[in-house]
């Protein structure tokens, strides 16, 4: 059994694990943002859904009062990151809240004029 005083910097590493592994994301996310092609966008774009799912997950679950009948393990705690990755992910790839394809919608315009558009993707 691990000891109170050791909670506090065990939530601050997982804390930070999250935030890295958030950073590795944006970067799979801005090499692959340099590939033609609308496929690759819809990609994209479906992946920064999902990371803002996830942190919404995250925020949300923050709400809710701890009512002391478990306590919460660190290895529990991991496995509840990973539950709410994974249902980002889910859920962004069924559509989401749509944030996917408005942000496609509003940058496809870029990816067409980056191949030879009149305005060079400016309105």
């Amino acid at each position: 059994m691990l000891h109170s005083h050791f909670l506090p910097a065990l939530n601050e590493k997982i804390n930070h694990y999250r935030i890295a592994e958030n950073v590795y994301s944006l970067r799979l996310i801005e090499r692959e943002k340099n590939l033609d092609g609308e496929e690759n966008l819809k990609k994209v774009c479906s992946q920064f859904e999902a990371i803002f799912l996830s942190y919404l997950f995250r925020q949300m679950k923050k709400t809710i009062p701890e009512s002391g009948f478990l306590k919460e393990e660190f290895s529990s705690k991991i496995y509840e990151e990973e539950f709410y990755d994974t249902i980002a992910e889910k859920v962004a790839e069924a559509g989401g809240l749509g944030l996917a394809k408005i942000l496609f919608n509003q940058l496809k315009n870029r990816i067409k004029g980056k191949s030879g558009g009149e305005n060079g993707g400016n309105k």
